[in-house]
C-alpha cells in the first residue's frame, strides 16, 4: 500500500529543533539520545532525517521526510521485538508530540498509566470495530482529562 499524495512539505530544520529542544531532559532521564543524521540534498523535497534514542534495554529509531511521513521502529523495555509503524505529520508541532510520545514508549515498561478518571467501558465484537478509527478505541488517552 503506497502513500498518497499530500502537499504537506515540514521545515526539517525546525524538525531537528525540535529534537534539540528536548536533548537536555531525555539525557537526564537516562537516554541516550543519538546524532541527528541526514539523507538527501537539502534542496530536495524527498530529503529526510533519521535519529536514534536508547537505553540499555529500548530503543526508538524514528525517520522524518519532509513530505510530512515518519517511519518508527520500537522497541519497548522487556521485549525482544520491534514495533514499526508510519504516520504522517501535518506540523513540526505535532512531529515534536510523536518524538514526546516515542520516548515515553522505550522509557517505561508497565502497562499504562493509571487514568484519573474512570473509562467507559468498553463495547464487544463489532461495536467496539465500529469505534475504532486510526488506533482510536474509543477510549480517553491517557493524557486526556
Amino acid at each position: 500500500m503506497g502513500r498518497s499524495v499530500d502537499r504537506t512539505v515540514l521545515d526539517l530544520d525546525q524538525a531537528a529543533a525540535e529534537i534539540q529542544r528536548r536533548w537536555f531532559v531525555w539525557t537526564a532521564a537516562g537516554i541516550r539520545v543519538h546524532p541527528i543524521s541526514w539523507v538527501g540534498d537539502e534542496t530536495e523535497q524527498t530529503r529526510s532525517l533519521r535519529w536514534r534514542a536508547s537505553r540499555p534495554n529500548a530503543q526508538a529509531d524514528v525517520v522524518l521526510s519532509a513530505d510530512g511521513w515518519a517511519d518508527l521502529a520500537v522497541r519497548r523495555p522487556g521485549t525482544d521485538t520491534t514495533a514499526h509503524a508510519t504516520a504522517q505529520v501535518d506540523s513540526v508541532e505535532a512531529f515534536g508530540l510523536l518524538l514526546d510520545r516515542v520516548v515515553e514508549l522505550i522509557t517505561w515498561s508497565g502497562p499504562g498509566r493509571p487514568q484519573r478518571h474512570l473509562a467507559p467501558a468498553r463495547p464487544a465484537g463489532a461495536e467496539r470495530g465500529a469505534d475504532w478509527v486510526l488506533g482510536y478505541d474509543g477510549l480517553p488517552m491517557p493524557t486526556e482529562t
